[in-house]
């Protein structure tokens, strides 16, 4: 119960921020005053009542009782605690018009709360249990093998067995290895209906956007991953020196940017010219055409989760596992709380290719081992890619207040100057700029065009690819915490969220 009180007080700091922490019986005929507290007070508490749990909980839980809390995810919640109050959003906060009750505690930037986010996570990363780490990196299944849960290759040789692995089926050797706090049957069968792409039978309910895709990285001919947006004007003072445009032209298509990308990208998403469940996905036309019935609206499907062998209709075990923690995820924690801590650190940039090795992704080019900017600058790229589709990039947009940074309002503005319709703005922004701005004012995607020298071939057509612009989105101050219910602000008589 400590553990769950804990976690349950950081789901509700996460979506409303300062709330009361309630340690306390409550008798619900008789409510007491409640107070909201100062974050890092509840941090305190979270931190206090995970200590708690630890002591009173097994080391691991690897037979009939895996899935329940053990030590481990009693650490890792108190680093993810640390992490989210050493972030902009609670450590230099510079919200407009703030009303928090302890705003002017958010305004100072103390450098401390990395440091103690970076204990955190080192703790998860160094425990035992039996005589040896409790977690670590899942190395199953080499590169060479490429089939799916169900002994099959249906994505044409393009997805890694290792990489289905660490999602599918309970309590595999990747999960027991790497998850360290999830939840088990978290969806049914229902929810593969929902995600495949109408020629599986499925509804495509959320589809990536470009934004997401683009962050994927290539692989340069120096055998070193790059961003596809290296070389251009916003980006160039970062990595100009570590690449040339010829070897970036020779690594990076806009024409035909499926090709020569992170592996992790080819498991994660379903692109136009994929093969997904031995067919071959067209979004130009056909039933997974751009904005057709139940289809995609930006030219891409969800794929993680899904290897390809459940058939609708199919019996059998086919819950879905949703990971809440994983060693991923403590890595990326201590990875940034000590370079922001003490930047830029040759161990920092080995955990980093640790962890993309797992994934035969390429390692960060070697001038990142002694250059902060540009190592943060991975590891945040990392964060969005290694924990795409596990509603991580919600929040940290918000805690890294993203949407009214000045660097990225300033994109934006950039985004506004550019002559010409949203379409050739979502082209031309990314020809001379660069990665969209992060401002969530826009949502943009990519179709396919036919063109006799295009690259990608479906159905005796060939194809080259092009950037759209989908929709205009509003995305306002008050938009970095959720409004509190009627109900609770009546029930306990405390103060709404700023601005709503």
């Amino acid at each position: 119960m400590l553990f769950i009180r804990a976690y349950l007080h950081y789901c509700v700091l996460k979506s409303y921020g300062e709330c009361p922490y309630v340690d306390y019986t409550v008798n619900p005929n008789a409510l007491p005053p409640f107070e909201r507290e100062n974050i890092h007070t509840i941090v305190e508490k979270i931190c206090r009542d995970c200590d708690e749990a630890y002591a009173r909980v097994p080391a691991q839980n690897l037979m009939d009782q895996f899935g329940r809390v053990e030590k481990g995810a009693c650490l890792a919640l108190k680093a993810m605690a640390l992490w989210i109050a050493a972030t902009p959003l609670y450590n230099g906060s510079t919200l407009k018009g703030d009303t928090r009750n302890y705003a002017s505690v958010y305004q100072s930037y103390d450098p401390a709360r990395w440091d103690a986010a970076a204990a955190a996570a080192k703790a998860v990363m160094d425990f035992e249990a039996e005589g040896q780490k409790r977690y670590s990196l899942y190395q199953g299944s080499p590169k060479s093998q490429t089939t799916d849960s169900g002994g099959t290759d249906q994505s044409n040789g393009a997805v890694y067995s290792r990489l289905w692995e660490l999602f599918h089926r309970t309590m595999n050797d990747a999960k027991k290895a790497e998850w360290i706090f999830f939840h088990l049957h978290c969806k049914t069968v229902g929810y593969h209906n929902d995600m495949y792409p109408p020629s599986a039978q499925g509804q495509a309910r959320e589809v990536p956007v470009q934004d997401q895709v683009d962050e994927y990285e290539v692989i340069g001919p120096d055998g070193y991953g790059y961003p596809i947006y290296a070389l251009k004007q916003n980006h160039k003072a970062l990595y100009g020196s570590l690449i040339s445009e010829e070897d970036m032209a020779k690594a990076y298509d806009d024409g035909n940017p499926y090709v020569n990308r992170d592996p992790r990208f080819y498991r994660d998403i379903i692109y136009h010219g994929s093969m997904f469940k031995g067919k071959w996905i067209n979004t130009a036309t056909g039933a997974d055409a751009i904005n057709a019935a139940n289809s995609t609206s930006t030219g891409y499907f969800t794929r993680k989760y899904f290897d390809g062998y459940y058939t609708k209709g199919m019996s059998g075990n086919w819950n879905f596992d949703a990971p809440l923690i994983r060693l991923a995820t403590i890595y990326l924690v201590y990875a940034e709380a000590v370079t922001r801590s003490k930047g830029a650190t040759p161990e920092v940039y080995n955990l980093m290719n640790e962890l993309r090795a797992r994934s035969f992704m390429a390692p960060i080019p070697p001038a990142a081992q002694t250059n902060k900017e540009l190592l943060l600058d991975y590891i945040l790229r990392e964060r969005r890619v290694e924990l795409y589709h596990e509603k991580s990039r919600f929040f940290s947009t918000r805690f890294y207040l993203e949407p009214t940074s000045p660097e990225e309002l300033a994109k934006d503005a950039q985004w506004s100057s550019i002559q010409g319709t949203n379409d050739q703005k979502a082209q031309l922004y990314f020809d001379k700029y660069g990665a969209y701005p992060k401002t969530q004012h826009r949502i943009c995607g990519m179709r396919p065009v036919e063109d006799p020298n295009g690259k990608i071939s479906i159905s005796g057509k060939t194809y080259r690819m092009e950037r759209f612009w989908k929709e205009d989105r509003v995305f306002l101050e008050k938009h970095y915490l959720f409004p509190i219910p009627t109900e609770e602000l009546q029930r306990a008589n405390i103060p709404q969220n700023p601005n709503w």
